[in-house]
């Protein structure tokens, strides 16, 4: 008796095979020798499950790979037999029902727990379990990061969609699949302004995602442990700007004294370049969160969930003071559409070249001036590299901005050779002058 059956197209090809066996030749100190069902997984990969019986050689039907009925105890070791190969049977049937990848650790896994498959005839859909990981994350994420995750849908889907042949399964998620995802996501996914391709850093967005939600399914045992090895994050150099202090004086003393927004989301923008806060943070200010006497902003971030204490300095206590240490509340949208008219105001025209990855190629992309980059992330990343520049230890830097790593921190600092060759150079002067 023998039992196929066929692994998804996308899965390296591997016919799954299992039948009793007896080892040809092989005799224990008993005169007798075991039973077992023999797996294949594939040419390469196999396993011999004991069926816990032991029978004279001679009662073995080699060719036909069955008991012989003059064995003494052939009924009870057929039973036992059959009984095994059954359970195998079911395990593989409703792997393949549920797009599961039937591996040798995983029907090994699944004879231990002993349980009863009859009324698992639902197939695991990658998207309803996603859409129901989104639900237990909210709440417990930030907002972003729930966008980041519907956006992994979108990337999946698309991709499944863009080929004809494809249904995104467990099963699929092997090193093929991730380097056919990225190959789609790099130079044929659509962007929301009708660009293509991702850039590296946010292709490794999506994979480090992917792997969050494929290991909280391992993890509360809805699928099976999956080889996560060779889903490797991608990174790379960005040309993220900042802007310098020279820079953000010029734009504190722009005159908006007959434009009342320009002037909040000037002053807006000013605050998160003093202080690191991320714009959700921001957003959600409150005079709750200000210790007026010792001029301190003490909030619990909402990203991370981590609470930080940053000094008012520079120009935040008159900003705080003016608006009664409740900042205006404006869109993310509208915040990043109007800093780029103020930027420009205040004349902030560095020429930046855009360089990024797509394989193993780098790509010019173009030339534009620093005022057209200017986003919300502008400010965090000014704080960390001026408060670096100006002499502040990495070390405390990070308390303040809320950084869990070194390396997560190194992320914002933006410093150019000429700037490090400078800070260098000042560090050398103050300790011989000390």
């Amino acid at each position: 008796m023998q039992h196929k059956c066929n692994t998804n197209a996308l899965s390296k090809i591997a016919m799954e095979s299992y039948y009793p066996y007896v080892k040809p030749n092989y005799i224990t100190k008993n005169d007798d020798t075991p039973v077992y069902i023999r797996y294949n997984y594939s040419r390469v990969k196999r396993a011999f499950i004991p069926v816990h019986i032991s029978i004279d050689p001679n009662h073995w039907d080699f060719k036909r790979r069955k008991l012989k009925k003059a064995c003494p105890d052939y009924d009870e070791n057929e039973k036992d037999i059959r009984k095994l190969l059954n359970k195998i049977s079911k395990i593989v049937e409703y792997a393949n029902d549920q797009y599961i990848d039937p591996t040798i650790e995983f029907v090994l896994s699944e004879l231990e727990k002993n349980r009863d498959y009859i009324t698992k005839k639902s197939t695991l859909d990658i998207f309803e379990l996603l859409d129901d990981f989104i639900k237990v994350r909210d709440g417990q994420v930030s907002k972003d990061t729930i966008k980041d995750y519907n956006s992994l849908k979108k990337h999946l889907k698309d991709f499944e969609d863009a080929r004809e042949d494809l249904k995104i399964t467990f099963k699929n998620f092997n090193k093929e699949f991730y380097n056919n995802w990225i190959e789609f996501l790099r130079f044929e996914q659509e962007k929301p302004n009708g660009d293509i391709g991702l850039k590296d850093n946010t292709i490794g967005k999506q994979i480090k995602n992917l792997k969050i939600f494929l290991r909280y399914l391992m993890d509360e045992g809805t699928i099976p442990q999956i080889n996560l090895k060779p889903f490797k994050t991608i990174t790379e150099e960005t040309d993220a700007i900042f802007l310098d202090e020279e820079e953000l004086k010029a734009i504190y003393e722009l005159d908006y004294s007959d434009n009342k927004q320009y002037d909040q989301i000037r002053d807006v923008l000013i605050i998160g370049c003093y202080t690191g806060l991320r714009y959700g943070d921001l957003h959600k200010l409150r005079p709750e969160h200000i210790d007026k006497e010792n001029e301190l902003i003490q909030i619990k971030q909402g990203k991370v969930q981590r609470s930080v204490t940053i000094p008012f300095i520079d120009y935040v206590p008159e900003i705080m003071k003016k608006y009664n240490y409740e900042l205006p509340k404006i869109h993310l949208n509208e915040f990043n559409k109007e800093i780029k008219k103020i930027c420009k105001k205040a004349k902030i025209n560095k020429e930046v070249v855009l360089t990024w990855k797509k394989g193993p190629k780098e790509e010019t992309v173009k030339v534009l001036k620093k005022w057209e980059l200017a986003s919300s992330h502008i400010c965090r990343r000014s704080f960390c590299t001026n408060m670096y520049l100006s002499g502040v230890a990495a070390e405390e830097l990070m308390k303040i901005s809320g950084h869990k790593s070194a390396a997560a921190f190194r992320r914002y600092i933006k410093v150019d050779n000429l700037q490090a060759a400078l800070r260098l150079k000042e560090h050398r002067k103050n300790g011989k002058n000390n």
